[in-house]
């Protein structure tokens, strides 16, 4: 097997050993930090258009756009300003 150098920001890297642990506790069997990367390609393959729009250095294009335009739901729950605000700030228990 062919291997590479990859640099990974320390950060990263306390990510991957978390999810290597959690890996054996759940599964009880190891799983080399190689694998775990290979399994998350693997995944991250699967799901290419969630990988490519979560990057928040690229703009939105306008189909994007027009795409999260469309998302807002009307679940019919009647608001006004001070329910909102309540929601958001909490209610002025003095």
């Amino acid at each position: 097997m062919l291997s590479t150098t990859v640099r990974i920001r320390p950060e990263d890297k306390a990510r991957l050993d978390r999810l290597q642990a959690r890996y054996l506790l759940k599964t009880g069997k190891r799983l080399a930090l190689d694998a775990v990367l290979h399994r998350m390609i693997e995944v991250a393959s699967r799901h290419e258009d969630e990988v490519i729009l979560s990057d928040p250095g690229r703009p939105l294009t306008v189909a994007e756009k027009r795409r999260i335009l469309s998302l807002p739901y009307d679940f019919g729950v009647e608001t006004t300003p001070q329910t909102i605000d309540e929601e958001l700030y909490g209610t002025d228990e003095r």
